[in-house]
């Protein structure tokens, strides 16, 4: 489980299943059979439900892929007017980065799509409010909360405070809900790192 070939194996042989839970000692303060954050509302759960597992898979990382280069394109281009040689290739390095079977770290590759929505959610008052919610039960879905999730909830808040420089006030209105939501698909497995 701590390789990407033994993951991808189990993966790859449809031997993973909605209600499977990995043996994982190393992860998460150590708990020894923790209900892994891929197992239940999880993105990668839900394909597999719909789809052969190499399948669900493959798909799963297509996604991630095509819209974490997509959205950081966009946001090289459209919200730092750079060229469109250099959105292209900070694109393609953005994606090289992610060197790691995604599913699971799915969630850095889609930071390009909560930032680039979470500002526009911003700047909607009350429906921004709804947006936030939902961006984070996306968020939530698509993380696990030993590996990704303190990530994107820390990401999000550099993003919104440090780079696009918003008040406070304006980035709490939407990192609140959005934290919130992120949490909510995490519970179980919050619980059981917060026992052992």
């Amino acid at each position: 489980g701590d390789g990407g070939p033994p993951r991808e194996t189990v993966l790859a042989s449809s031997a993973y299943r909605r209600a499977s839970h990995y043996w994982l000692p190393h992860v998460a303060c150590g708990v020894d059979r923790l209900a892994n954050g891929a197992n239940h509302f999880h993105l990668q759960s839900l394909l597999a439900s719909a789809l052969p597992v190499w399948a669900a898979f493959a798909a799963l990382q297509f996604l991630q892929f095509f819209v974490g280069a997509w959205y950081f394109y966009r946001t090289a281009r459209e919200r730092f007017g750079l060229s469109e040689a250099s959105s292209l290739i900070g694109a393609a390095a953005f994606c090289l980065y992610c060197d790691t079977a995604p599913v699971y770290q799915g969630a850095y590759l889609f930071f390009p799509f909560w930032a680039w929505h979470l500002e526009a959610a911003a700047a909607g008052g009350t429906r921004g409010l709804l947006m936030a919610a939902g961006l984070g039960l996306a968020h939530g879905a698509c993380s696990s909360a030993a590996i990704t999730l303190p990530f994107g909830l820390l990401v999000m808040g550099f993003w919104l405070l440090a780079v696009r420089r918003l008040s406070l006030g304006r980035a709490l209105m939407v990192l609140a809900p959005f934290s919130a939501m992120s949490i909510l698909p995490q519970i179980q497995e919050l619980w059981s790192m917060a026992l052992n």
